[in-house]
């Protein structure tokens, strides 16, 4: 073997080891990933009955080509489902659309996670998840009956309620779509003395403790009310409330007479379910002790 083939030998050898050792430093290359464009995976999408998610998923276009096809995929209360979405090539990628819930799929009411997945062949590529609440229809509104005006009578005395609940920390049942939680009374404790005739602000501060939302149109429904003129229902505010959450639940009050008075109160869902505290959906309430307002002295003549 000639110097000049010895030589072409080993500069052959030493780049073959080079290249081995430049594939083996190399990272290994990830698979490409869908991405949920819309609903945006890192919020969450409240649905009214009759509305729809435009969705929108996006998989970069295949190094080979080969065209990409997508669906999209949820869990809900009722299991699973996934339905196909349109697919076109957007350039530098593929796309895939729709709308969620799909037209002529009714899903019912609750809580469903709903993700895009791009797929080719025996290949999948799921996007992130997206968090979306879709609310039952709202309850037939109830007609509200003029309020009593103050030289009304006092109702008829009913039976007192026991001490304030205690603050619940109660684990929601498998069954307990709606459930309340009593945490804190903010305003006006039990027994606080208040003026005849002078509105007062009581302030209720309760805990979503079941599995489903308390979504907009939750209502604040009177069973008792002895003398402190109470709304026979009203809108809670902030609503959805979402279980764990918390809300403060805010009335204003007047004592009709003097004496121990007394209202209470239940929560009611957009479907028209009541509940309240705890299993036995028991009501929140305000017990007060009315006395007379305090004279404001009137001068006398100066002499």
């Amino acid at each position: 073997m000639t110097r000049r083939r010895r030589l072409a030998l080993w500069c052959g050898l030493v780049g073959a080891l080079l290249a081995l050792a430049a594939c083996q430093a190399r990272p290994p290359m990830l698979a490409p990933t869908t991405a949920l464009i819309a609903p945006r995976p890192d919020e969450v999408h409240v649905l009214g009955v009759g509305q729809a998610l435009d969705v929108v998923a996006e998989y970069p276009r295949p190094v080979r080509g080969g065209k990409v096809f997508f669906y999209v995929a949820w869990e809900g209360p009722q299991g699973s489902g996934q339905a196909p979405l349109r697919a076109w090539d957007a350039g530098s990628a593929q796309r895939g659309v729709g709308r969620w819930p799909p037209p002529g799929e009714p899903l019912p009411p609750g809580e469903y996670r709903l993700w895009a997945v791009a797929y080719r062949g025996d290949e999948t590529f799921p996007s992130a998840r997206a968090r979306v609440v879709l609310l039952p229809p709202p309850a037939s509104p109830t007609p509200q009956p003029p309020p009593p005006t103050a030289s009304a009578a006092t109702p008829t005395p009913t039976p007192p309620l026991p001490a304030s609940p205690p603050a619940g920390n109660e684990s929601p049942a498998a069954d307990a779509c709606y459930r309340a939680a009593f945490v804190a009374d903010v305003t006006v404790p039990d027994g606080s003395p208040v003026p005849v005739g002078e509105p007062f602000v009581k302030v209720w501060r309760l805990r979503n403790a079941g599995v489903c939302v308390w979504g907009p149109g939750t209502r604040v429904v009177r069973v008792v009310d002895q003398g402190l003129h109470a709304p026979e229902s009203w809108l809670l505010p902030q609503a959805p409330i979402f279980p764990g959450e918390t809300v403060d639940v805010e009335v204003t009050l007047q004592a009709q007479a003097e004496g121990p008075l007394q209202a209470a109160f239940q929560l009611q869902a957009v479907d028209g379910t009541r509940f309240g505290i705890g299993p036995g959906d028991g009501p929140f309430w305000v017990q007060v002790e009315a006395v007379a307002p305090t004279a404001t002295p009137t001068p006398g003549p100066t002499p």
